[in-house]
Parts: structure tokens; sequence; C-alpha cells
């Protein structure tokens, strides 16, 4: 009579080699995740800086704004069209300050006098309206202007 046939065993593997290539993949799995963590620290050190930028131009504008108001504080409104040439200075000075993107054509400056019934003028409403684009800052792919108005009465 025959033997019957042994099933087959699969061949055994040594110990190390079962293993093998186990830590390669551990490996680069580490380098992937910490890829995407010094990826995520970038964007976040880029955010960081555009709003560290945009703060210096508000403030810079905030800056200017106050100049407006401190000049018709300062000038005699005695002078016939005092109130022109303090809003040209100002135009001019807000044009050279280096807000980036100043829209000279969107910059308003008003001085409106405040009289009483009889037409005594008590005080001046001062406004002054910057516009400007920072570098590179868009919304929906169309350029972002930021505004910054400063409006108070001066006592006459």
């Amino acid at each position: 009579m025959p033997v019957p046939a042994r099933p087959r065993r699969p061949a055994r593997v040594p110990a190390g080699r079962a293993h093998a290539g186990v830590a390669l993949i551990e490996v680069l799995v580490s380098l992937l995740l910490f890829s995407l963590g010094i990826l995520g620290l970038v964007a976040a050190q880029r955010g960081a800086l555009q709003s560290s930028g945009l703060n210096r131009d508000r403030a810079m504008a905030a800056d200017l704004a106050n100049e407006l108001i401190t000049q018709v504080q300062l000038v005699s409104h005695s002078t016939a069209g005092w109130d022109t040439a303090v809003c040209d200075d100002w135009k001019t000075k807000v044009e050279s300050a280096g807000l980036p993107g100043v829209d000279s054509a969107k910059l308003a400056c008003t001085v409106t006098p405040q009289t009483d019934s009889a037409g005594t003028t008590l005080s001046y409403q001062v406004s002054g309206t910057l516009v400007w684009q920072a570098p590179g800052d868009s919304a929906g792919g169309s350029p972002l202007e930021h505004h910054y108005t400063a409006v108070t009465q001066v006592p006459y």
C-alpha cells in the first residue's frame, strides 16, 4: 500500500527575517509625520508674519489720521483757507509715509465747522480716511482694500 502524501508545510522563515523591513516602514512613517509637523509650523509662521505686517500698517494708518487731528488743533483758524492747506499737507504726508498701496484718489480729509444758531463757530468736525492695500493681500482673487477713518470734534 502506498504511503499517503503529507501535506506540505510552508517553509519556516528564520525569526530575524520575519520582521525584516518593519523598522524601515516605521522610520518612513515617522519621517512623514515629522514633515507634516514642520509644514504646519511653517504655515503658522507665515500667518503670523502676515498678521504682524497688517497690524503694522493699521498702526501707521492710525498715526497718520491722528496727525491730521493734531494739525487741526495746532493751526490758527483765523487764516483763510487753513482747512484746505492742512488737508493738502496731510494727503502729501500720507502718500510719502510708506503705507503700502495707498490709493491717493481715495484719501479723504474734511474739516467742517460746527456752528450755533447765530452762526458762531463752536468747534470743527475733523475726518480723515485712508485706504491702502497690503502686498499680496487678496480675497477671492480680487485685491483687498483696508480702510481707516478717524473722526473727532476739535474745539474752536
